[in-house]
Order: C-alpha cells, then structure tokens, then sequence
C-alpha cells in the first residue's frame, strides 16, 4: 500500500504535470516534440493522480470501494508503464538523433504492458517477483539511455543549457542506480522502504528542472505559453489553499478547538483580506517597470529613426546593436534586415524575448528608412548627373563639331609643310602630337559624355544593362598589343595573364574603355626598367562569385588624399591630362554592375593598383546587345 505521508507529494507532483501539459497543449502549431512531451507529461499526471485516489479512496468504505481502487491503480500503473519508452523517445527527438529509429525497441515492452497492468491492479501492494524486475531493468535502461543523450548535449550547448542537460544526466543516472539497489538488490531492507516510497515520487525532480527552465529561459520555445501556465498555476494554488482550509478545519475540529465552518471562514477571509493589497501592490510595482521599460525603448526607436534620416544603413546597423546591446546587457547582433540574435551562448528570459521581439521591429523600420532614403538620394544625384551630363554633352558635342574640321584641316597643312619644308619637320612633328592631343581629349570628351542605356534595358534595379560575355584572354591580349609600341618607347615591360577560360560579364567597348583608361594611367605614371602587370582572374574571398580585373604599375603611386578624388571628372594629377580617363573607367564599370577601386602603395611602399570587380552571373543573366 502507499504510504498516506505521499499524499502531498503525489499532489504536487499532480498538479506539476498539470500545469506542463497546459504548457504545451497551448502552442499553436505543434510539432512531433510537442506531442511526445505532451504524453510524457500525461504519463506522469496518470501516475501521480492514480496515486493520490488510491490515498483518498483508502478511507472510503463503501460498496464499491474495490472497484475504485483497482480504477486508481490502473490509472497510476499505466502512466509508469508507458513512461519508460516516452522518456527515450522525447530525448530521441530533442537531440535529433540520426539512428533514433533503433530506440524505438523500448516501445516492444509495451506488448504485455495491459496483462502486467491488469495484475499490478489487482495486487494489494507493489507487485513483486520476475515481472517487476524485469521492469526495474527496462526503466533503469530508460534513464541510463536518456542520461547519455543529456550529456551528448550537454557536451555541444553552452550556458544554461549546458548546465541543464549535465544537471539531467546526473538525475536520471542516480534515479537509475537507485531504482535497481532499492527494488532489486536490497528490496527487503527495512532502511530502503523508505526509499522506495520516495522513489514513487522522483519524477518530480526532472519535471521541475523542465518547468523551471521552460519559465525561465524559454526552454522549448514555451515563452509564448507562460501566460497560460501562470493562469493555471494559479488556478491549482487556489485549489490546493481550498484543500488545505477543508483538511486543517477539519483537523482543528476533531481536535476540540473550533467548529470547522469557523475555521474555514476566518481562513477565507483571510485570503480575501490579505490577496488584494498584495495584489494592488504588485500591479502597481509591475506598471512602474513596465512604464519605465517602455520609454527606454522608445527613446532608443526615436534615436534610431532620426540617424535613418541622415545616416547610411550600416551606420544605422551599428548605433542599433550598440544601443540595444547596452539596454539588455548582453552583445546582440543585428542581421541586415534588422533580426536580432542574441550572442553566442546566451539565452533568452522570458520577459527578454518579448523586448527583442519590440526592439527587431523598431529596427528593422530604422533600416528600411534608411535604405529608402539613400535610394532616394541616389535617384535624385544620378537624375542631378544624368541633367549634368547632357548638358555637358550637348555643349561637347558642339565643341566637337567646331573643332573637328578645323583641326583635321591644320593637321593637313602642317603635313604638307613637313614634306615642302625639311627645316620645319621638327616644328610641324610637335604641331601634329598637339593636335592629336587635343583631338584626343575631345574624343575622351565625347565617350564620357555619351548617353548611358536607357532604364528599361535592366533586367532589375540591382543587375547591370544588357551586356555579353567576353574573353579574358582575347581582351588582355588586344589591350597589351594595343599599347606594346608605346611600352616599348619608355622602356616598360608590358605583362599580362589571366585564367584560362575565364569570361568577363561587360560589353567588349565598355571593357576596352576601362583597359586603355588604366593602361594609359599606368604606362604614364611607371618608371623606365620597370613594369606594368595586367590581370584576370577569380576573387577567392568571395567563393568565385567576382572576378577581379588589375592594372598595376611601379611608378610613385597615389597619395592617400587623392584615393577618392582621382575618379573625379576633370580631377587630374598630369600635366595636360583631362581628368576623364579614370571617371570614364568607372562609369563602365559601374554600368557592368561592377566597381574599381585604387590600393596604392601596391608593393614595397611604392606603385599603384587599379582593381575592376566583375559579379559572375548565370549564362541566362546575359543578353547580347545590339551594339
């Protein structure tokens, strides 16, 4: 029989179970996990609740008092019964284990579980003999096996829940060994009666951890539920006050003191008097952090939203993680989107998912600001260059119709004077290179000029104009060939390699625009006896999604102050230069969905390095243009 002094664990250990199957009975969309915690929890419940009305029908003498009892047994044996083979399969399914089919061997037990249910009803006391060690054996297994997939996981997590799972290794291995030394070793030392009363009642110890852990740290994602396990643990505290105003007035009663009706009045009264000013005093306490929690966020949102309006998204990104990292006390880091994650091995309280959950939507509207707004401000400096530019070409294109055939003109002349005139050769060679000079700057002029593609040839906002596949070794060569005379007169080895079989994303006059920019800035700018490197090949750091085109020279470099000016129209460190080269080498970059930059000293402190990155795309992203 079980002893009377278990009523009050069995009650709580009742109403624990309870309270967790209304926990996770509550989530709005179960998984597998969810539905075997929730009949492990029921197994448990069934346990405990047979238990207690096996004590409570104990002092019931009425007809059908057997009946009863068998009822309560049943009730209490099937739950211990099922609970072997729940306990492995909820550990199975938690850690996600490849091989979790083969534990499923622990539900075959379960076969016989109705004939030994049905006898263990019967019996008067705790069956024992070949049966009842037989499941003394498969239950220590149970715990042995969940106590092992604890500690696997206990080895991988971090924090808390490493702390967790170490925590339910070590209980379900002392539960196990104490199940088989007290039921099979010494099962009739008069010490371990005791013990194996308390036995009946150790699943109590795991399932607090569970529930304190569910309420603390949001373990199984219960935060959501805690509303509804609150509301019911209250519901069953009041209950269980009722039960203790029945047994204690009743008690007082027999004892002479006072009638029980007294008791149970002033005891009711008691509470009535004394929940409302604690309760008032509560609500005031948690509207008072509540309040002063709500302006510190909205003073955080209102920072955000007034850097979105003059701050780019990353500087949005990095003033979000810094302040939010600051109001929570633990680094966040915060996604490109807005999504906040926590840092690495931290988990989140209940009332902190509620707070990041406020803090990730004013976030995420921060950053979607701010990226309307550079947008916006791109839109209006591109329509503010694309106004600039025509205006600009139309007064070029002018210029370059009033020059054209007066230059062609001079350039005849000064060819028949050299040829009539041998005393004036030298003069006239330094009259044709100034005019080819000039007709060259014109030309550059023109180029840079020119209109880009119109908007409706871009597939999206993000991929570049309609544009082809070209050979990075035909390019290179062509380029390199191009200027080897000019190489040669100042004494530069030219050089060039690419990757074979490589192929650049841009249009072939886009990309001889960038090679002769470059080319023509390098060989300018390197010193005779050196050389210029041009190459082709794949960005490594980006997994191959770049391609990556370099023009490096040995000459004097740039100065940090002009890195980002060079790029500039009309900005030029040469003599006589007119600054359109490398504006016009970016352009077409950019126009390809690419982008240059300038690294400078390149090598030894001196030299410059002009790097072109190309975005490889499918075959299916190109379309052959018309031109």
């Amino acid at each position: 029989m079980i002893p009377a002094s278990l009523g009050a664990g069995f009650a709580a250990g009742m109403l624990l179970h309870l309270v967790l199957l209304i926990l996770v009975a509550a989530r709005p969309s179960p998984r597998r996990l969810d539905r075997v915690f929730f009949f492990l929890f029921a197994a448990l419940f069934a346990w405990h609740t047979g238990n207690l009305l096996q004590l409570s029908i104990a002092s019931f003498h009425g007809a059908h008092r057997l009946v009863l009892l068998r009822f309560a047994r049943m009730l209490a044996f099937s739950g211990l019964a099922a609970l072997p083979a729940l306990l492995v399969d909820v550990h199975a399914e938690y850690a996600r284990l490849a091989r979790r089919r083969a534990l499923w061997l622990f539900y075959l037990p379960l076969a016989l579980g109705g004939w030994g249910i049905w006898n263990a009803a019967r019996a008067a006391a705790i069956p024992t003999g070949p049966w009842t060690a037989g499941f003394i054996v498969y239950f220590a297994a149970a715990l042995t096996v969940a106590g092992l997939i604890n500690l696997r996981l206990a080895r991988r997590a971090v924090g808390h829940l490493r702390a967790f799972h170490g925590t339910l290794a070590i209980v379900f291995w002392a539960l196990a060994l104490a199940c088989v030394y007290a039921f099979l070793v010494a099962p009739a030392a008069p010490a371990l009666q005791a013990a194996q009363s308390l036995l009946m009642l150790s699943s109590i110890i795991p399932s607090a951890l569970v529930g304190y852990w569910m309420f603390r740290f949001n373990f199984l994602e219960a935060a959501a539920q805690r509303t509804v396990g609150l509301a019911a643990l209250g519901l069953l505290g009041l209950l269980a006050y009722a039960l203790v105003i029945e047994r204690l007035a009743r008690r007082l009663e027999q004892a002479g003191f006072v009638p029980s009706a007294v008791t149970e009045a002033v005891l009711v009264f008691f509470l009535v008097v004394l929940v409302e000013p604690v309760w008032r005093r509560i609500r005031r306490w948690m509207a008072e952090r509540v309040s002063m929690e709500l302006l510190r966020l909205e003073a955080i949102n209102a920072e955000l939203q007034a850097r979105a309006l003059a701050a780019s998204p990353e500087e949005v990104r990095a003033l979000a993680q810094q302040r939010i990292s600051e109001f929570l006390g633990f680094p966040v880091v915060v996604g490109l989107q807005g999504q906040l994650q926590p840092g690495a091995g931290r988990e989140l309280k209940f009332r902190e998912v509620g707070t990041l959950r406020v803090l990730e939507a004013n976030t995420a509207e921060a950053l979607a600001r701010a990226r309307l707004l550079a947008e916006r401000l791109r839109i209006e400096h591109e329509l503010a260059e694309r106004e600039k530019m025509a205006a600009l070409g139309e007064m070029t294109a002018f210029i370059a119709h009033r020059l054209k055939n007066p230059l062609s003109a001079i350039n005849t002349l000064v060819q028949l004077i050299s040829e009539r005139s041998p005393e004036a050769v030298e003069a006239c060679r330094v009259i044709r290179g100034e005019v080819r000079r000039l007709s060259s700057a014109v030309s550059d002029l023109l180029r840079f000029t020119r209109p880009d593609e119109p908007e409706w040839h871009r597939p999206s906002a993000c991929a570049p104009v309609a544009q082809t596949e070209v050979s990075a070794t035909e390019a290179l060569e062509e380029a390199v060939r191009l200027f080897a005379a000019d190489a040669a007169g100042k004494q530069v080895a030219l050089e060039w390699r690419a990757e074979s079989d490589l192929r650049l994303p841009v249009r072939r006059d886009w990309l001889h625009d960038i090679l002769t920019s470059l080319l023509g800035n390098a060989l300018d700018a390197a010193p005779a006896g050196s050389r210029v490197l041009v190459s082709c090949q794949r960005d490594t750091a980006s997994n191959d999604s770049q391609i990556i085109l370099a023009v490096e020279d040995a000459g004097p470099g740039v100065s940090p102050e002009h890195l980002e000016k060079i790029f500039d129209p009309f900005f030029t460190l040469k003599p006589g230069g007119t600054g359109l080269g490398l504006a016009l080498a970016r352009r077409r970059a950019r126009q390809a969905g690419g982008d240059i930059r300038c690294i400078s000293p390149a090598r030894e402190g001196r030299g410059a390095r002009f790097e072109v990155k190309f975005r490889r795309a499918a075959a299916a992203d190109f379309a052959d243009s018309a031109d």
